[in-house]
């Protein structure tokens, strides 16, 4: 609830607002901990995408919300499984667009078919 207030604060909004306001709460966790009850620990991730669409500037942001252990097992798990089946060709780090790369529709449609909201998030 917090964190939510925060962002829609806009305090987090960039790199530098996101270390002034850490720094402020760091030392108030503790006591911010004891005020409700525990809940489920959860983590987030988020994908900032920035580049030229047909000469035009174009941010957009993708974000996720679960615990860290499906955050960072169904990606994992998703792509072993395409590895296995022989879906993807190509070795190293490449673009979407690239032959034989990941395509990240599939991607982000096979990991909410998996319990995983993946949200588009307006851009900065």
């Amino acid at each position: 609830m917090l964190a939510g207030a925060i962002s829609r604060m806009g305090l987090i909004a960039n790199s530098a607002r996101q270390r002034r306001v850490a720094a402020l709460i760091k030392p108030v966790l503790p006591l911010l901990e004891r005020l409700g009850p525990r809940s489920t620990a959860c983590s987030a991730i988020r994908v900032d995408v920035m580049g030229i669409r047909q000469g035009t500037p174009l941010r957009e942001s993708w974000g996720a919300a679960d615990r860290m252990t499906v955050l960072t097992a169904l990606p994992a798990a998703l792509i072993a499984h395409c590895l296995g089946q022989g879906l993807i060709t190509r070795s190293g780090v490449y673009p979407p667009e690239a032959d034989g790369a990941v395509d990240p529709g599939w991607l982000c449609q096979a990991a909410s078919e998996r319990g995983l909201a993946i949200v588009r998030m307006n851009g900065e």
